[in-house]
């Protein structure tokens, strides 16, 4: 196993760490070669936990993961992985009634756990059997793709208040559906423009272009001294009140900046827009840690108006962080140029030495409290879509120089 040195890295050092050390590594520990498919979660010694199901996300998310190193040149054995996952998931993740892919399978596939249709789940499919054909050209799965673009739009578009619909089928008020989120919407936006960039179809670029619309329209709050990405709304896509609807996640803002820029390539244009370019820039500074004594990493939660809401610091966040700063590089020129990737190389250095604290694996710790102490007792499969489209994006903007 190859250890990384904590100065190098970019370039031929990183790539060395993902191909012989981090994709290998995770490849033998998340795969279930007895029943197909990808566990949920890993002890802290790296054993399977037994939860009793595999949610489809999951699934998707991993997918994504062994396509795109099999596509990068990075672990070519990932495509088989990515294509036993996939089979996994047809062979047991469609809904036999309207459609739409389950929440939750038993560990074999055979039983459906949760036969909830949630958008984020759709979402993640999507992503992951675009991400499956732009790695493979197996044609099999554009109709897979279609299928589930179409369970959408039919089951889960909202045509009076805009957007989509948390799950289908649409629960009561106070249950699970309520309140509407903005974070699947975000994740389908990413979807269809994958989508759009594996197949060339026009129409997921439409689709994604008016949720990027809903994006600014809805979600994105800039003014009156407020800053970040709304979270949480009414039946009628309107922020909720209180706190619940002051709540920001730093991470979400950085994920949008990433698939905003994500489609402005796919429409032919260049550069990060000046609206985007202030709101990551505040973000940034409002969702660092720069308290003395804590760890200077990102918070999962604050107010639209700065305060700090959840001072923990999970791994997404970071790694979604490190992506906006890899698009503000590649978006920029000069001088500010120059700080984004400063301030990149610098975002993967702390997640190195303060996510893999401890550990002589290449694994990282998924939750951590200000000081940086850890505070989960497993590690769940579902953060290397985080750190490698991360790390991915981070050699691809750096190796263009």
């Amino acid at each position: 196993m190859v250890a990384l040195d904590q100065s190098h890295l970019t370039g031929e050092a990183l790539r060395t760490w993902l191909a012989q050390s981090f994709l290998p590594f995770w490849a033998e520990h998340s795969f279930d070669a007895s029943c197909g498919g990808f566990h949920d979660r890993l002890t802290l010694d790296f054993e399977v936990m037994p939860v009793g199901y595999k949610r489809l996300r999951v699934q998707a998310r991993q997918i994504f993961v062994f396509s795109h190193a099999h596509q990068l040149g990075l672990y070519p054995e990932g495509l088989e992985l990515a294509q036993r996952g996939v089979a996994f998931c047809l062979a047991h993740g469609w809904a036999a009634d309207e459609g739409g892919w389950v929440f939750k399978v038993s560990p074999d596939g055979r039983t459906v756990v949760d036969g909830t249709r949630d958008l984020y789940c759709q979402a993640f499919m999507i992503f992951a059997l675009a991400s499956y054909y732009e790695a493979s050209g197996d044609q099999a799965v554009l109709e897979w793709i279609e299928r589930t673009v179409t369970f959408v739009e039919k089951h889960m578009q909202d045509a009076v208040h805009g957007g989509y619909q948390n799950v289908f089928p649409v629960v009561a008020r106070g249950a699970q559906s309520f309140p509407r989120l903005q974070n699947p919407h975000m994740h389908l936006t990413e979807a269809l423009l994958v989508a759009a960039r594996a197949t060339g179809r026009s129409d997921y670029l439409r689709k994604a272009g008016a949720l990027v619309d809903l994006f600014f329209a809805r979600f994105l709050k800039t003014d009156d001294g407020l800053c970040g990405v709304v979270e949480y709304f009414d039946e009628a896509l309107t922020p909720l009140a209180g706190e619940a609807g002051a709540c920001s996640e730093p991470g979400h803002l950085f994920e949008w900046v990433w698939i905003v820029q994500l489609y402005q390539k796919l429409m032919g244009k260049s550069g990060l827009s000046v609206e985007l370019q202030q709101a990551l820039d505040e973000g940034m500074r409002r969702g660092l840690d720069q308290r003395p004594g804590t760890v200077a990493a990102y918070f999962d939660e604050v107010s639209l108006s700065g305060e700090v809401l959840k001072s923990d610091k999970r791994l997404w966040p970071q790694t979604e962080a490190l992506k906006s700063l890899c698009a503000g590089y590649e978006g920029t020129q000069g001088a500010v140029k120059a700080e984004y990737g400063a301030r990149a190389q610098g975002q993967l250095a702390m997640m190195m030495e303060v996510y893999r604290a401890g550990l002589d694996v290449p694994a990282f710790h998924e939750h951590l409290d200000a000081q940086g102490h850890v505070l989960t007792n497993y590690y769940p499969i579902s953060s290397l879509y985080h750190l490698f489209l991360c790390f991915s994006e981070y050699l691809r903007v750096f190796s263009q120089d």
